[in-house]
């Protein structure tokens, strides 16, 4: 009866510190349940100040998360542990739950330990340490808990990641046990001293707070220039850079950190890649013109934004396994395409193209990095870890920065080649190859409009008709090579006597046309004798002859006010001919 009465006192006290344990993770577990330390031990004297304790680690594998303090440490399960002989933790894609211990050795004269603070640098779900103490009633056990749901209750609640402050009456030479449960399985146990681990995190903090800023400036510059060059290019790209500091702020913890949100940030990280890699494809897609230029290419593009969705659903869906590893497969294989296609562009002579290949190739890097660390290739970094993909991707959006500041300016010298070849071929259609002036079609679409404009403005308008005298006989002695260095003469002569804003056109054959903006019959008239007189003192050189001239007879018409263009040049036309008629190299004046 005895016996019963104690194992059901022992039975109700084991319930009370459940309970008591459940509702303060931080209190006592009033129990000596601790075995003795068979690792081997961590070494703390008063000048210790940093150390990793991969490799004084032992290991337990708990598949199902089941596992609780009170089996693993007794036997059986006591005696299972394995010594881990690594520095660091790499465990690949593992879903499973792990227990660690380790031993804390007092090598110096002091009588506690002194504060010593367990890190490690990684967003982790859930941490349990439970810590040896020597207490006035004998030893217990203290139970901690940190990690990325409970935040709150640690004494560092500015940390991005597990920070446990272990108390000054640690038992020296007892086992510490510590429950794991993450999805992230890389990562290290690092054991510091007050003093160095608060330098250590100012550290951190200003290496995340300058990727972040970086990464901030670049994405409201561009902004800027989105708002006022209204280019899809520039707003496609501040969302991706949106996108991306989210997600490496959430992934480095940085974000959580800032304790300004009292949702678990990290449960968001796959939904930041997402949408990360979804706006990324979005850019590529125009900075790259992909629809345009490479349909194969473009559809690898919107095969990855694709993929990008499932990675959000399967999330979403709670496939949290499947949804990680494509991730990581896609941050392998998403930034080989786009470099791939950045890299033909270039070899097609897009230049900005350079500069989207060196961008993605440095935030590639990152990525291979984090990736291969992430699921164990690589043995644990935490600067790889925490700064990589930072980094990569505030060097990316600087250079990003220029492709874009570097495609605006090629775009503006295309257009400068489209808008000189678009007046080079006007000039053509409306200019004479042989003479250099206008030709009559451009006369024809100008007449009517120059008279309609003086009409308005109510200025003078006149018109002078130039033909070249016996022409004809001079192809038929000379042959017409001769005859088109006489035209050609005939146009340079016309080019030096006319006004800038005159319109001098070859209207066919031998004969030409001016007309004389804001010039009366008498100024007309004074143009064409000078024309007359300059081109009368012109040579022409045949081979194996003498210099030969040439003589031209003009025509000059004024605008009646209530004219047609047809009769106004019936009327210089008419003019033409009477001084043909009276003895040619002579000018005409009309007279209205």
């Amino acid at each position: 009866m005895y016996l019963a009465r104690r194992n059901y006192i022992v039975f109700l006290f084991t319930i009370v510190l459940s309970v008591l344990s459940y509702l303060y993770p931080n209190s006592v577990i009033r129990a000596d349940l601790t075995v003795s330390a068979a690792c081997n031990p961590v070494k703390i004297n008063e000048n210790f100040r940093k150390k990793s304790i991969g490799k004084h680690v032992e290991v337990l594998r708990d598949p199902d998360g089941i596992l609780s303090y009170r089996e693993v440490s007794s036997p059986p399960l006591s005696g299972k542990f394995k010594q881990h002989d690594e520095s660091t933790f790499n465990h690949g894609i593992d879903t499973a739950v792990f227990w660690y211990r380790f031993t804390l050795q007092k090598t110096s004269k002091e009588e506690s330990l002194g504060s010593l603070i367990l890190v490690i640098p990684q967003t982790i779900k859930i941490i349990d340490l439970y810590v040896p103490v020597r207490r006035s009633n004998g030893k217990d056990v203290q139970r901690i808990q940190a990690g990325a749901y409970s935040f709150k209750e640690n004494e560092y609640s500015d940390s991005s990641y597990p920070i446990m402050d272990l108390p000054d009456d640690v038992i020296s030479d007892e086992c510490i046990y510590a429950r794991v449960d993450s999805r992230i399985d890389s990562y290290s146990m690092l054991l510091f001293s007050r003093d160095s681990f608060n330098t250590f995190i100012k550290f951190e903090y200003l290496v995340s707070g300058l990727i972040t800023g970086i990464l901030l400036a670049m994405m409201l510059y561009n902004l800027v220039l989105a708002v006022f060059l209204r280019d899809k290019a520039y707003a496609a790209y501040c969302i991706y850079i949106a996108c991306i500091n989210c997600y490496v702020s959430v992934y480095s913890g940085w974000l959580q950190g800032l304790n300004l949100l009292t949702v678990n940030m990290s449960e968001f990280i796959l939904v930041f890649f997402s949408a990360s890699y979804f706006f990324a494809m979005v850019f590529s897609r125009i900075f790259l013109d992909t629809p345009g230029k490479h349909r194969i290419m473009d559809r690898l593009f919107v095969g990855i934004m694709v993929l990008s969705v499932a990675v959000l659903v399967l999330n979403i869906s709670g496939i949290t396994n499947a949804a990680n590893i494509l991730a990581h497969l896609m941050g392998l294989a998403g930034p080989v395409v786009i470099m791939s296609c950045a890299a033909i562009r270039w070899g097609e002579g897009y230049r900005p193209a350079l500069y989207y290949l060196v961008a993605w190739g440095f935030l590639y890097i990152a990525s291979i990095l984090t990736a291969a660390v992430g699921v164990g290739l690589l043995d644990y970094s935490y600067v790889i870890r925490t700064f990589a993909l930072g980094t990569g991707a505030a060097f990316e959006s600087i250079i990003l920065s220029w492709a874009l500041s570097d495609r605006i300016r090629s775009l503006r010298e295309e257009g400068e080649r489209l808008r000189e070849k678009e007046r080079r071929l006007t000039e053509l259609s409306i200019t004479d190859e042989l003479t250099g002036l206008y030709n009559r079609r451009w006369f024809s679409s100008k007449i009517d409009s120059e008279m309609d404009h003086a009409r308005r403005l109510g200025r003078p308008l006149s018109l002078v008709i130039v033909d070249i005298d016996h022409f004809k006989q001079f192809n038929d002695k000379y042959g017409h090579a001769q005859g088109d260095r006489v035209l050609a003469e005939m146009g340079k002569t016309i080019f030096d006597t006319v006004r800038l804003y005159d319109i001098p056109c070859r209207y066919g054959g031998e004969e030409f046309a001016i007309i004389l903006p804001g010039a009366n019959g008498n100024n007309g008239f004074a143009v064409a004798e000078r024309l007359r007189k300059s081109f009368a003192r012109k040579k022409i050189v045949v081979p194996g002859r003498s210099p030969i001239g040439a003589t031209i007879s003009i025509g000059v018409a004024q605008m009646g006010n209530e004219e047609s263009a047809d009769s106004f040049f019936q009327r210089a036309d008419d003019a033409l001919y009477r001084a043909k008629n009276g003895g040619r190299n002579r000018v005409i004046l009309d007279d209205l």
